[in-house]
């Protein structure tokens, strides 16, 4: 989707002077999160927490900065005609995902020694495919949305 961020956003701009009333909800993820001191620190600061309220606050990867410019636009983009939301999805898992399957797998079995790229303290927020489509049908149903940032995902320690 970031190869096509200028055409998906004309085309959003356009939707905005539209006379009937619309609605964008941008599915995103946690990535434009990946930065954040309190992703890493068990002892992180409240101002410094991963919620939808600090969103503004949030730092990304370099590699992530397309995402976090797509989710801003798409947060402007909210006005009288057009309502805009962004959702931040964790890593999506269950009904045939296949993100988290080779890991849990490994698990299981025993097979082989699973190697960890940190000291074991690390977070890999998640949700499963259900609750996430139940959440963005849930979102879809109402007359407007709650915030203009929200997050999906389970909660972690």
């Amino acid at each position: 989707l970031l190869d096509d961020m200028h055409a998906v956003l004309t085309l959003l701009e356009r939707a905005k002077e539209l006379p009937k009333q619309r609605r964008v909800l941008l599915l995103s993820n946690l990535l434009s999160w990946a930065s954040c001191p309190s992703l890493h620190s068990k002892n992180a600061d409240a101002s410094t927490s991963v919620s939808e309220d600090n969103y503004l606050d949030r730092r990304c990867w370099p590699s992530c900065e397309g995402l976090m410019a797509l989710e801003a636009h798409v947060m402007r983009l909210n006005g009288p005609n057009l309502y805009a939301c962004v959702v931040a999805s964790g890593v999506a898992y269950g009904a045939g995902e296949e993100s988290l399957f080779k890991l849990v797998r490994d698990a299981h079995n025993l097979a082989t020694p699973i190697l960890l790229p940190a000291p074991g303290n690390n977070v890999v927020p998640s949700i499963h495919i259900g609750v996430l489509c139940a959440f963005v049908c849930w979102l879809l149903n109402r007359k407007s949305f709650p915030k203009l940032y929200m997050l999906a995902c389970e909660p972690w320690p």
